[in-house]
């Protein structure tokens, strides 16, 4: 079992040849629905860097529209998480027995939140009403417009079984062995994060300006799919 743990650095100074009391640096992060600039990702003085900072989600107004305090363009929003993991942790196994062999990989990250944009946008998103169809546990089904908040940030810590293979050895003459394995890959993922993919993101690769791309860390977007769990059969023969 290797684990690797993280301090991350607080921001003691930050300028440019221009300007050398600049307080914030900040990746657009993404574009909300209505196409505006929503500062999630923030790195500023004297925090921590990795920062993420929403409005705050205080419930349901009864129209449906969600009470919030504060905008993604206040300079003061409280800490919602951290893009960036306290911890990763990998353990490889091999385990023989006679001629049966086990080997697999576990793997995971803690201490890291992410924005899930995906459900942010189809949760409650008047702009796409056919695709409204995901529920998880944090969502409020009378709420009927979608407004960045930390409603949205989620804690993504995870242990994967990246590959797990199992393989057998046969005897066909005195010259010759026969071997068979299977292989799975992604075969399940421990977590409390209800997006498509727990990674932590230290990009946002949608920035065409590739500065901002390292300053909108932790930003689940949209364009990402499904992991696959795929299988492999082999079998291999040796004379």
């Amino acid at each position: 079992l290797n684990t690797t743990f993280y301090q991350q650095p607080v921001i003691d100074r930050m300028g440019s040849a221009i300007n050398r009391s600049i307080e914030s640096l900040s990746g657009f992060g993404f574009l909300s629905v209505t196409n505006g600039t929503n500062f999630v990702s923030r790195q500023i003085l004297g925090e921590e860097i990795g920062g993420l900072y929403t409005p705050q989600y205080l419930g349901r107004q009864e129209n449906g529209s969600p009470l919030i305090e504060g905008s993604t363009s206040d300079v003061n929003l409280e800490r919602a998480g951290n893009s960036l993991p306290t911890s990763d942790i990998g353990s490889y196994n091999r385990l023989v027995k006679g001629k049966w062999e086990l080997n697999f990989l576990l793997r995971g990250s803690t201490g890291h939140s992410l924005l899930n944009v995906t459900r942010m946008i189809h949760e409650n998103s008047p702009a796409f009403p056919s695709f409204e169809n995901i529920v998880t546990s944090g969502s409020d089904p009378g709420l009927n417009q979608t407004v960045v908040s930390d409603l949205y940030v989620e804690d993504a810590s995870f242990l994967r079984l990246n590959h797990l293979t199992i393989s057998r050895d046969f005897s066909i003459s005195s010259k010759s062995t026969l071997n068979v394995s299977l292989t799975g890959q992604n075969l399940f993922t421990l977590t409390g994060y209800e997006g498509i993919d727990p990674e932590v993101r230290y990009l946002d690769r949608n920035q065409s300006f590739e500065p901002y791309q390292a300053l909108a860390s932790g930003i689940a977007t949209r364009e990402l799919y499904f992991p696959s769990r795929t299988y492999t059969l082999q079998v291999r023969i040796s004379f």
